[in-house]
């Protein structure tokens, strides 16, 4: 049997005893996540003004039609998790947005 296959065996064998109740032998880590910020229409026009964009830039930096960004800042639609993240990212720090997207 090779190592890998031999560690991996042994991770059974924890988990098997960890799932019976000996805990000895297991390691638990608790991560706590935050929940992503909900913006309303005017926020998100005030994010992009605030970053001197226009709808189709911010449209392009967040990989969305001009279109989708016109209906998020009338309150049509709402964006979706990971245009949150990156609204959030402009609105609290944009040098550091401008930072990861120069490298």
């Amino acid at each position: 049997m090779t190592e890998k296959k031999s560690q991996i065996m042994q991770s059974v064998d924890d988990y098997q005893a960890f799932l019976a109740g000996d805990e000895s032998k297991a390691t638990v880590d608790i991560a706590t996540v935050r929940p992503i910020p909900d913006f309303s229409a005017a926020e998100i026009k005030t994010i992009r003004r605030k970053n001197h964009m226009t709808q189709q830039m911010l449209a392009h930096t967040l990989l969305v039609s001009p279109r989708t960004v016109e209906a998020w800042e009338i309150g049509k639609t709402r964006p979706n998790g990971p245009s949150k993240v990156i609204l959030s990212l402009l609105d609290k720090d944009p040098d550091k947005f401008k930072e990861l997207m120069d490298s």
